[in-house]
């Protein structure tokens, strides 16, 4: 960290030795979040119900507690001792988890001691598209942390590059959909690193950042690109959502309609917001599709 960035560190946090919250750390989004934190020096909890499953993805400077984050007194064990804490829940099945999380930690944020609360929230939120429960949910969550009056930030990311992978299997890679929207996905160390700044950097308070990664891409463009880089002759295509919701109802697959949902929510839909303020103030992101893939290719492949 540069000795400007040194300056710009909250002085008490920086004294602080209680450790962050990261509640739905072993997820996605959340386990680079957890490895920059950490490799930054910040004592790290994570609180997951996958946190037997867990154990050993983390160094020993991680502490992983079991919990329901669905559980305003599991949330409430957790967060006690901790200096700050981040929401990164999400379930496609309970898409309102993450407001009743950020609930339950405003709850009790205050007495607990606790100086700062961040929350991942998706670059697509804005109150003209809250008809979708996901969005609305996130929306409301946005407005609850903003009227807490507890010390908050919030990040709205857009797609991972690490979910790509879920979109290719063998040599068949399928787009859900049309899915014609720009987008610029963001590799998981990106996210970590600002995230992680946020924490670190009084000047990231009240803020709400919208965090784009380098590269414009549709989906399809960037599922072509990642297979022609870890599965050359890959076959890439679209499946219709309509046919995919009818397969969903036929077998009353609740995920795979949960899925379809989100996709036909997506479908066209561009990005919201500028990045330039989170670039300026924690950092632009670095890692292009190219280098992501270089940097992370085994676990790419193993994902896919």
């Amino acid at each position: 960290m540069s000795a400007e960035d040194e300056a710009k560190r909250d002085p008490e946090a920086a004294r602080d030795e209680r450790p962050i919250l990261v509640i739905g750390g072993t997820g996605l989004v959340g386990k680079p979040i957890v490895r920059a934190m950490a490799q930054a020096g910040h004592r790290v909890r994570v609180m997951s119900r996958k946190a037997r499953s867990a154990a050993g993805t983390f160094g020993p400077e991680v502490e992983l507690v079991a919990g329901d984050a669905g559980s305003s007194s599991d949330v409430e064990r957790a967060l006690t001792g901790c200096r700050a804490a981040l929401i990164c829940v999400s379930d496609l099945l309970d898409p309102y988890l993450d407001l009743r999380v950020t609930q339950a930690v405003l709850g009790r944020a205050p007495s607990l001691g606790v100086a700062r609360v961040g929350l991942i929230s998706g670059a697509s939120v804005d109150e003209a598209r809250r008809h979708f429960p996901m969005i609305d949910a996130k929306f409301r969550a946005e407005e609850a942390l903003r009227a807490s009056g507890v010390p908050w930030v919030i990040l709205r990311l857009t797609w991972p590059m690490e979910s790509i992978a879920r979109f290719l299997r063998d040599d068949k890679a399928t787009v859900l959909g049309d899915q014609p929207a720009t987008l610029h996905p963001i590799a998981g160390a990106d996210v970590g690193r600002m995230v992680t700044r946020a924490f670190e950097l009084d000047e990231a308070l009240g803020h709400t950042f919208t965090i784009h990664g380098p590269e414009p891409y549709t989906l399809e463009g960037f599922l072509r690109a990642y297979a022609a880089r870890v599965r050359p002759g890959a076959k890439v295509s679209h499946a219709p959502l309509w046919m995919l919701g009818l397969i969903a109802r036929l077998t009353r697959n609740r995920e795979l309609r949960a899925a379809v949902e989100l996709m036909r929510y997506f479908d066209g839909l561009p990005e919201f917001g500028d990045p330039s303020e989170a670039n300026a103030i924690l950092g632009a992101p670095e890692l292009t599709l190219d280098a992501w893939i270089e940097r992370t290719s085994p676990a790419a492949n193993a994902a896919a």
